[in-house]
C-alpha cells in the first residue's frame, strides 16, 4: 500500500468524527471540549453547542453521535492524516502555517488540480488560508468542515477551494494505479473506490452511494451494464478483462513462437545462394 493509499484510508476512517477548534485527535469528552473552549474563546459557543453535556441537554455522553470518537479541526486532521501515512514535513498546526511552511513538492491553483492524485487542498487568499482538507484523487475531499458538520466527505466542486499541494513524500507515488485483482459484491476498500470512480467517469452515475468503497448492488449493476456494453462476459465482478477496458490498457499479446529449425534451414539456403553468386563472380 502506498503512502497515498494510507492517507486515503485514514481520511475515510475519520468521516463522522467531531470538529473541535484546536482538536488534535484526542477523544471527544466534555472536559476536552471545555479546555478547548477556554483556549479558543472566539469558538467557545460552537464547541459547547454541539456537546450534549456542555449545552445542558443531558448529564452524560450516552447517545451522543460523537461519543468515543476523536476530534479534530481542519489543519489537525491534515496533520495527523499525513503522520499516520508516514508523510513528513506536515507536522504543523494551522492552515496558513501549513501552506507557508509545509514540505511541498508541488502547489497550484484549484483549476490545475491533478487528476487521480491524493493531495492537500486549501482555501484562502494569497498566503493566508482559512481551511484545509485531504483530496482523495476521485473528485472528493475529506475535511473537518465545522462544528455543525464534523468531518465529512464532500465533492471538491461543491466547496470554495482555491489551492492544492502535494507533499514531497507523495511525489512518485503510484496513486490510483495499483492492481487490485478481481473485485466482487461484498468487497470493500480502495480498490472498490477506484473501480467506482472509473465507472462514474464512464457515465455510470452510481447515484445512491457514489465512490464509497463498498461493492454493493449498485456497483454490481453498473459493472454488469458496462460489461454488456463492452461485449465482455457479464459476471458483475470486475475481473482482469474489465479492468483492462475500464483503465484503457492494452492486452499483452504473447510473442509469436520461433521455429529454430526453419530459421536454420533458411539461413543455410541463403548461404548456399550467396556461395553460388560468389562462384559466378570469380
Amino acid at each position: 500500500m502506498t503512502k497515498a493509499d494510507k492517507l486515503r484510508e485514514w481520511a475515510l476512517s475519520k468521516v463522522g468524527s467531531p470538529y473541535v477548534m484546536g482538536g488534535t485527535g484526542k477523544p471527544c469528552t466534555p472536559a476536552y471540549r471545555k479546555a478547548r473552549a477556554a483556549q479558543y474563546p472566539d469558538s467557545a459557543a460552537g464547541i459547547k453547542k454541539y456537546c450534549p453535556v456542555l449545552s445542558g441537554k443531558q448529564t452524560g455522553c450516552g447517545g451522543c453521535k460523537y461519543n468515543g470518537k476523536k476530534c479534530y479541526d481542519c489543519a489537525q486532521l491534515v496533520r495527523w492524516g499525513c503522520d499516520a501515512a508516514g508523510i513528513g514535513g506536515m507536522n504543523i498546526s494551522g492552515a496558513t502555517a501549513q501552506w507557508q511552511r509545509g514540505d511541498f513538492a508541488q502547489t497550484g491553483g484549484i483549476g490545475t488540480l491533478p487528476e487521480g492524485k491524493a493531495c492537500i487542498l486549501y482555501r484562502g487568499n494569497g498566503a493566508k488560508k482559512q481551511h484545509t482538507g485531504i483530496a482523495l484523487g476521485d473528485g472528493t475531499v475529506v475535511h473537518a468542515k465545522g462544528t455543525a458538520y464534523g468531518v465529512v466527505r464532500d465533492q471538491i466542486s461543491a466547496g470554495k477551494w482555491t489551492d492544492w499541494a502535494i507533499p514531497i513524500d507523495l511525489t512518485g507515488e503510484s496513486d490510483m494505479e495499483a492492481t487490485y485483482g478481481t473485485l466482487k459484491k461484498g468487497d470493500m476498500g480502495l480498490g472498490v473506490m477506484h473501480l467506482q470512480t472509473l465507472l462514474m467517469q464512464k457515465g455510470y452515475a452510481l447515484i445512491r452511494y457514489g465512490a464509497d468503497g463498498k461493492f454493493g448492488v449498485e456497483t454490481e449493476t453498473a459493472v454488469r451494464d458496462y460489461q454488456a456494453a463492452q461485449g465482455l462476459q457479464v459476471t458483475g465482478a470486475c475481473d482482469e478483462a474489465t479492468w483492462i477496458a475500464l483503465e484503457g490498457r492494452e492486452t499483452t499479446q504473447d510473442a509469436p513462437s520461433v521455429d529454430n529449425d526453419a530459421l536454420k534451414a533458411e539461413a543455410r539456403g541463403l548461404l548456399k545462394r550467396l556461395g553460388a553468386i560468389l562462384d559466378n563472380l570469380s
